[in-house]
């Protein structure tokens, strides 16, 4: 059995793992080194993953992440079903080769499929830190880490949750910029009983 991850100490809020529920943020990474769901300052925002339809616990969740990641060539190295989190390493610079080393990619999900059916994500290049925000990184998709990230949710099929972005009006009127973040996350397709509301056959819907 794989062991459970240990907890970073509570004062690293960019530190890969799980802790009370949330997985860490993005400060001291360069601007296309990290992407969270968990920070809303952009460029360094990811939108949590909403599961497939057929997915309706943690365990299945953490199972079809599992294929994703080795499908991607990635490998495993927490799956810790108590918390519902999984972390998976690829080669340096996003090859095929598993690396603890400068330039490896980690990714990390925390799916909590038993209350809310939603996958928060994080990515983030190890060994780098501070560094200055390139007009590459600013634009979406262009990211090293988003890329595999989105790999790795085509697999699966999985759709990205709408999260509003809260505007900034004095930079490009109501543009979309990179100076926007982003609202809170809305609650899912999915109600109290367990259906998802896309599945409905009301009209409304």
């Amino acid at each position: 059995a794989m062991a459970a991850p240990a907890a970073p100490p509570p004062s690293c809020s960019s530190c890969e793992g799980a802790v009370d529920g949330t997985l860490g943020r993005c400060e001291g990474f360069a601007g296309a080194a990290c992407r969270s769901t968990f920070d809303d300052r952009p460029p360094f925002f990811a939108a949590p993953w909403e599961f497939g339809r057929d997915v309706t616990s943690t365990s299945q969740a953490l199972k079809e992440l599992e294929k994703a990641v080795v499908a991607n060539g990635g490998v495993v190295e927490v799956n810790d079903v108590g918390v519902g989190y999984l972390r998976a390493s690829f080669g340096a610079r996003g090859g095929k080769t598993p690396s603890q080393n400068d330039g490896a990619v980690a990714l990390e999900f925390l799916a909590r499929g038993d209350d809310d059916a939603v996958c928060e994500v994080r990515g983030s290049v190890r060994g780098v830190s501070r560094g200055i925000v390139r007009v590459q990184s600013i634009v979406p998709g262009s990211s090293e880490v988003e890329k595999l990230l989105l790999r790795v949710r085509r697999y699966l099929g999985w759709a990205e949750v709408p999260v509003l972005r809260n505007r900034t009006p004095k930079v490009l009127g109501y543009f979309e910029t990179p100076f926007d973040d982003f609202g809170p996350v809305p609650p899912p397709t999915m109600d109290y009983a367990g259906m998802r509301a896309d599945a409905l056959s009301d009209d409304l819907q």
